[in-house]
C-alpha cells in the first residue's frame, strides 16, 4: 500500500484514515517513527501507563509540597491576606 499526506508549514502531517484503520489508531494514541537507512516507518507505539496514585499517596505529596510554604497568620481575614499579596492600587488622578 502506498498512500500520501502533504506536510504543512508546521510540519505537521495527517495521517490517512486507510493507514489509521490498519494500525486501529485513535486519537489521543501514541506513534513510533523508526528509521531503516532512507526509509521511516510509522507504528502504533506502546506506551507503558503509569501506576496511578493512590488518594493516600497524594496526599503524602500534598503535604510535603505544603511544607515548603510559611504557614499564614492565623487570625487574618480574607480581606487583610488578599491586600498582602496584591500589589497597591494606584490613587485615581
Amino acid at each position: 500500500m502506498t498512500t500520501h499526506s502533504r506536510l504543512t508549514i508546521k510540519g505537521q502531517v495527517t495521517i490517512p484514515k486507510d493507514v489509521r484503520d490498519l494500525l486501529d489508531l485513535k486519537p489521543g494514541d501514541t506513534v513510533a517513527f523508526e528509521q531503516d537507512g532512507d526509509r521511516i516507518s510509522v507504528r502504533k507505539a506502546e506506551v507503558p501507563v503509569e501506576p496511578k496514585e493512590t488518594p493516600d499517596q497524594f496526599r503524602k505529596r500534598l503535604h510535603a509540597l505544603l511544607e515548603q510554604f510559611p504557614p499564614l497568620p492565623s487570625k487574618m481575614s480574607t480581606d487583610e491576606y488578599m491586600a498582602m499579596i496584591r500589589e497597591p492600587v494606584p490613587a485615581p488622578r
